[in-house]
């Protein structure tokens, strides 16, 4: 499968950028065929020969004659290529190829990929500045939009975690790692910063964030996701000293610059904080947080020891996430050989023993696109997955959990192990953020 993604000026048709993404098949260790991005991306002046400039004006073309005709055409194909258009801002047109007979991406996922390819664009750019009419400049700025715009695009024709990340909307968070002090420790920079969001990202997971964070860039909103693919997409494997990108937030302020700063307190585990244009400067969170956070004092402090533990393992192994239940008074039934739990109201989720999952990719997916106002409850061989309604003071916590257990398990007996599960997860608060 291929997906080619077009940006033109919806007055002209003039085209911006393009972008692709292609799959491959390589061998797992278990010899079983597995789909991965094979990237194939343009060169510096955004072009790609593998879409003519007649494709373009044609594509373009018949978009025009439908909105003429009052009548907008989104989607249209054949048995083997898909074609999806959205128009943005009255300015900009987005359109997606897909080439492929058997076709893992549905139409809302091909929705949501416009839209997360659109909030790139005003991420990196603004969105006064979609709205520009003079192209050549407008091709020049959206440049800085295309490693973020080629990362979640990847994400899209994985079959893997990254797209089920890019279908939930939600972040990876790393939920076994919380303890009192790293749940505060946010908080406690933002005090010293003065300055509301800030979060701690561990191997691209949130491991931990501050009470603003959660309640304004987490909660029904995109923009804490986005950080989190711009940081995989431009920092997570080069980032030795503090780095400040200029950014808009998509959902928060599309119009107001913030600066983003990204700074590594060890191999990767990196701290986040999204400042206004008089927040701290680098020198000072390196000198008066990164510092302290470093010193050899602190080696006997929890947080230090938890990260001393993740510059030997990038997972949580089997044992410390057994333990970490049993303290909460949480059964893990001996069947169970992973899960994957979605926390649709903080716009979060965990994965435990996450190779398995990703077989199961696919149905889990389809599942969470279902997006059921009700509980309801899927199971097949060896998968349950659950759709659980949460009403606390917060609002409506809508839980999905997708679990996996041993082939051997009955239909009857899978229910039950599902619902001690579910019920034992729901209850244990200390796994969410307050």
């Amino acid at each position: 499968m291929s997906i080619d993604l077009l940006c033109v000026a919806a007055t002209s048709g003039l085209p911006l950028f393009t972008r692709r993404a292609d799959l491959r098949f390589i061998k797992n260790d278990n010899g079983l065929s597995k789909k991965i991005p094979d990237r194939d991306m343009d060169g510096e002046d955004g072009s790609n020969e593998l879409i003519s400039i007649n494709t373009i004006t044609t594509l373009y073309g018949i978009n025009l004659f439908s909105r003429m005709n009052e009548c907008e055409l989104q989607t249209t194909g054949n048995g083997r290529t898909r074609i999806h258009w959205k128009v943005f801002n009255e300015n900009l047109i987005i359109i997606v190829i897909i080439t492929d007979i058997d076709s893992i991406i549905d139409d809302r996922e091909v929705n949501c990929l416009l839209n997360m390819t659109y909030n790139s664009l005003v991420m990196m750019c603004g969105s006064a500045h979609m709205t520009d009419t003079n192209l050549e400049r407008l091709k020049r700025r959206i440049k800085i939009s295309f490693p973020l715009i080629d990362y979640i695009l990847n994400c899209f024709t994985s079959n893997g975690i990254d797209r089920l990340e890019m279908v939930s909307k939600c972040s990876n968070y790393a939920i076994a790692c919380r303890t009192s002090y790293i749940s505060s420790l946010p908080n406690s920079i933002t005090q010293m910063a003065s300055n509301n969001y800030c979060a701690i990202f561990v191997h691209g997971k949130l491991l931990s964030a501050s009470k603003d964070w959660w309640s304004q860039l987490s909660i029904k909103c995109n923009d804490s996701l986005l950080i989190a693919c711009l940081l995989k997409s431009t920092y997570m494997n080069d980032l030795i000293q503090s780095k400040e990108i200029a950014i808009y937030l998509p959902d928060t302020s599309p119009t107001k610059m913030s600066r983003l700063v990204f700074s590594p307190i060890t191999k990767g585990v990196i701290l986040c904080m999204v400042c206004n244009e008089h927040g701290p400067s680098l020198e000072y969170i390196d000198d008066q947080i990164l510092v302290p956070l470093n010193d050899l004092k602190l080696q006997e402090d929890k947080f230090s020891k938890y990260i001393f533990e993740l510059r030997e393992t990038k997972h949580i192994s089997n044992d410390t996430f057994v333990n970490i239940l049993g303290k909460h008074n949480v059964p893990l039934i001996k069947t169970l050989l992973g899960f994957i739990i979605f926390n649709r109201y903080q716009q979060i989720y965990f994965v435990f023993n996450e190779q398995l999952i990703e077989d199961y990719s696919n149905e889990i997916c389809t599942f969470c696109r279902l997006n059921r106002s009700n509980v309801s409850t899927i199971t097949n061989a060896h998968l349950s997955l659950e759709q659980v309604n949460m009403y606390r003071a917060v609002g409506n916590r809508s839980i999905i959990y997708c679990l996996l257990f041993e082939p051997s398990q009955s239909l009857k007996q899978l229910h039950v192990n599902t619902m001690t599960l579910v019920e034992a997860f729901t209850k244990a608060k200390h796994f969410w953020p307050n």
